[in-house]
Formats: C-alpha cells, sequence, structure tokens
C-alpha cells in the first residue's frame, strides 16, 4: 500500500510539475503576443502621427510657398509698374526734347534763309566754299564723328559765310565722300547724308543737284557714277519718276554737272526707265483682265 501510494504521489507530482511548466510557457506565450500586440499598435500609432505631422507639415509648406511665390510676384508686379512709369517718363522727357531741338533747327533754318535772302549766296566753285569743304575734312578726318556735331559744325559754317541748302548738301558730300568718290563711300556715311536731307526737308531735284556738282567738281568719279545713282534711288532720297523727270526730262538742263552725271548714269537711268514702263505695262493689262472678268 506504501508503495502504491508513493508510486501516486510521485505521479502527482510529477504531473504538477509538467502542468506548471505548461503554465508557465502559455503564460510566457500570450505575454509575448501581447508585448507584439501593444509593439504593433504602438508602432502603428506613431506611423499615423507621423502621416498626420508630415501632412500636417506639408500642407504649411504649400501655404508657405503660395504666400513665398504671391509675394514674389506682386513685388515683380509693383516694380514692373514702377519701371514702365519711369519709362513713360523717360519717353516723354526725350520727346519734349526732340520737339524742342527740332523747333530750335527750324528756326535757325528760317533766320538762314531770311539771311540768304538778304545776302549773296555762295557758289560751289568759290573760294570760301573750298575753305569750308576743307574745315569739315579736318572735323571728320579721323573717320569718327557724330551726326549731331558734324550737323552743328556745318551749320555754324553756313550762318557764317551765308549758303542754301543744296550747297550745305555738296559740301557734306565733297568733305565726307571726296577720300574714295564711289558708292561704297555715299553709301557708308548715308545716315549723316540723310540727316541734311530729312533737316531741310529737300526735294529729289535739289539732292540731285548736290551730286551733279560733286561730280561736276571730281570728274574721277564719273566711272562709278551710276552706282551713287543706285544708292540715292535705294535710299530712297529720290523716286523712279522724279530721277528720270530730273534727267530725261532736262529739268536739271544748264545746272552745273547735270550732263557729265546723264552720261555717267545713262546705263542706271535706261535701267530704271524700262523697269518703269514694264511696271506701266503690267498695270494694263492687270486693267485689261479686269475688263475682261467684267464682261
Amino acid at each position: 500500500m506504501i508503495k502504491k501510494t508513493r508510486k501516486k504521489y510521485t505521479r502527482t507530482r510529477r504531473t504538477r510539475k509538467i502542468r506548471r511548466i505548461r503554465r508557465t510557457k502559455r503564460t510566457r506565450r500570450t505575454r509575448r503576443k501581447r508585448r507584439k500586440r501593444r509593439r504593433n499598435m504602438t508602432n502603428q500609432m506613431m506611423k499615423t502621427k507621423m502621416m498626420k505631422v508630415t501632412m500636417l507639415t506639408m500642407k504649411t509648406r504649400k501655404k508657405r510657398r503660395r504666400k513665398k511665390k504671391k509675394d514674389k510676384d506682386e513685388k515683380k508686379e509693383k516694380k514692373k509698374k514702377k519701371k514702365d512709369k519711369k519709362d513713360k517718363k523717360e519717353k516723354k522727357e526725350k520727346k519734349e526734347k526732340k520737339e524742342k531741338k527740332h523747333k530750335k533747327d527750324s528756326d535757325d533754318d528760317d533766320s538762314e534763309d531770311k539771311e540768304s535772302k538778304g545776302g549773296d549766296n555762295l557758289e560751289y566753285n568759290d573760294d570760301e566754299t573750298k575753305e569750308v569743304i576743307d574745315k569739315i575734312k579736318k572735323f571728320v578726318s579721323n573717320g569718327k564723328y557724330k551726326i549731331d556735331d558734324l550737323f552743328e559744325e556745318v551749320r555754324l559754317q553756313q550762318l557764317a559765310q551765308v549758303f542754301d541748302h543744296k550747297l550745305r548738301l555738296y559740301v557734306v558730300i565733297e568733305a565726307l565722300c571726296t577720300k574714295t568718290l564711289d558708292a561704297k563711300a555715299v553709301e557708308e556715311h548715308s545716315k549723316a547724308i540723310e540727316h541734311f536731307i530729312n533737316n531741310a526737308n529737300m526735294p529729289a531735284h535739289d539732292i540731285l543737284w548736290a551730286f551733279d556738282v560733286w561730280l561736276k567738281a571730281n570728274p574721277a568719279a564719273a566711272k562709278g557714277f551710276a552706282l551713287v545713282l543706285k544708292v540715292i534711288y535705294d535710299e530712297e532720297w529720290a523716286t523712279e519718276e522724279e530721277m528720270l523727270d530730273y534727267y530725261n526730262n532736262e529739268v536739271g538742263y544748264g545746272e552745273p554737272g547735270f550732263d557729265e552725271a546723264k552720261q555717267a548714269g545713262h546705263q542706271f537711268l535706261k535701267w530704271l526707265a524700262e523697269a518703269d514702263s514694264d511696271d506701266d505695262d503690267d498695270e494694263d493689262d492687270d486693267d485689261d483682265d479686269d475688263d475682261e472678268d467684267s464682261d
């Protein structure tokens, strides 16, 4: 009996021990699971919090960017308005200055005309005219000159010596283009020549007179004078009708250098006349076509 009870006792003891071990294992497992669950929950919470924070930061950043952009655009607009205002003011001032200058020049020209009417004008072959040309040549001798300064210098000489705008243009052409005596020189100084033409509002006949006189004073320029006439035509100082009228209809007959200019530039004048006649033929054809269409 004792043995049996021992056995029973030992068995129960062992089972208890096993149960205890199992229980501890179970509790450990559950604890681990709980810990894991808690960790996951905390991680998830942290993630959501982080997401919220990032979303907030992104929103604030966007707002800041928008605000910054808006401020930048406003500054730009203000700057642009300020600049436009300044430009308008400058343009207005420049325009006023230009008008004043133009008025002054026109007044001076009127006074020149009055003076020229009162006394005898210089001729192209007078000694005084040659002296004026030499002075202007010295003024432009370095090749670099401002058109306004040149105009002022020539105008002073014109007031002092009393000569008309035709002769003034001849003096300028003679001073600027005598070195090479060709169309290239005329083209090179075309802006300066045009300034004198526009200032006096010169008609085409007076312009052609000045170039004819230049040819008369420089016979060596006859070889390339046809190209000089082409430059005059290209720069629109004289139209084809005005040129043909002056030379072919003998408007400039008897003027110095007229015959030489007509002979030297006959090829260009012939080409102009042919081109003019072709244009007239084309116009007639167009008129005929229109009449046929109407019929």
